[in-house]
């Protein structure tokens, strides 16, 4: 089998409701490599996080707009990719949230991809085509 033939893809719309789906094929495919707790519960809470933020902010009309993401598990090492056509923007370079203010004065927003950056081991990110390509790695 070539490594092509190992990595999984899977299109989604970019619609809220399709959340269940990501959660399925994360479980399916890393299931597929005997890759299961702890590992799977924080690709999921990435997912969730980077998918979620793909719907909201992506998108000025999501109506026929969709999410590709592929998996794929090699040398101890969960690689999730996601990919839109969504607006140029690189979540990497979202700074963390201040800890050290009071919860009424801070900013709303990035804390979620500060928990992804921070729980995952390689993040990076790329303008591809006119896409967006978010890579995120997990060694197992």
């Amino acid at each position: 089998m070539s490594m092509a033939e190992t990595r999984k893809t899977q299109s989604f719309r970019a619609d809220i409701a399709e959340m269940e789906n990501v959660y399925s094929f994360i479980k399916r495919s890393l299931g597929a490599y005997n890759v299961t707790g702890r590992v799977v519960l924080l690709m999921e809470m990435a997912a969730d996080e980077i998918f979620s933020n793909i719907v909201k902010y992506a998108y000025a009309e999501p109506r026929d707009a969709k999410v590709e993401m592929e998996l794929d598990v090699r040398n101890g090492v969960v690689e999730m990719i996601f990919r839109d056509n969504g607006v140029p923007f690189d979540p990497l370079k979202v700074e963390p949230p201040d800890f050290t203010l009071d919860a009424h004065a801070k900013e709303p927003g990035g804390l979620g991809i500060h928990l992804v950056k921070s729980t995952l081991d390689e993040l990076s990110y790329i303008r591809e085509n006119d896409s967006n390509v978010l890579t995120l790695k997990k060694h197992v």
